[in-house]
């Protein structure tokens, strides 16, 4: 008599291998997201008010933090729309930019700004501020580095 399986190889293992993608895709869509985590990457930007922003001083806080993909600014004032902009340094020079967030005029606390690479540790940064021409997309070239005095205003950190 002539025994044929029901199944072949080939059906078991394209359901088996489709079983488990299901599964992969299942945990990816429907995995549960920390709350508090996005709410610090995404919101990041508290704006203290301010009833006249005219005559405001350009100014720029910053801390020294643990290396990550993203930098707390503490406080950064400024008089027009501009952009927080985090570079490399060696204390003297400025380096690459490491990514760029664009706030509006007045005051603002807790600003974070994401990166397009991670910080290093044991690494100094600088927090500097550009004043954006007018087309809403950061440009080191076209955008204004603010000054004071010659100086770029600006406030160093160390990662850790």
């Amino acid at each position: 008599m002539n025994w044929k399986p029901l199944f072949s190889v080939k059906i078991i293992v394209y359901v088996i291998l489709g079983f488990i993608v299901g599964i992969v895709l299942g945990v990816i869509v429907w995995a549960p997201t920390d709350v508090s985590e996005k709410d610090s990457l995404n919101a990041g930007l508290t704006v203290v008010p301010d009833e006249n922003n005219s005559g405001l001083d350009d100014a720029v806080e910053s801390i020294d933090q643990t290396a990550a993909i993203t930098v707390l600014v503490p406080y950064a004032r400024i008089a027009t729309s501009s952009w927080v902009a985090i570079r490399e340094s060696n204390g003297e020079l400025l380096g690459r930019i490491l990514g760029a967030r664009k706030i509006d005029a007045g005051v603002h606390e807790d600003v974070v700004v994401e990166l397009l690479r991670a910080t290093s540790p044991h690494t100094m940064y600088a927090v500097v501020l550009y004043t954006d021409n007018g087309d809403g997309v950061f440009d080191h070239r076209l955008d204004t580095l603010i000054e004071r005095d010659g100086s770029p205003v600006s406030a160093a950190f160390i990662t850790e």
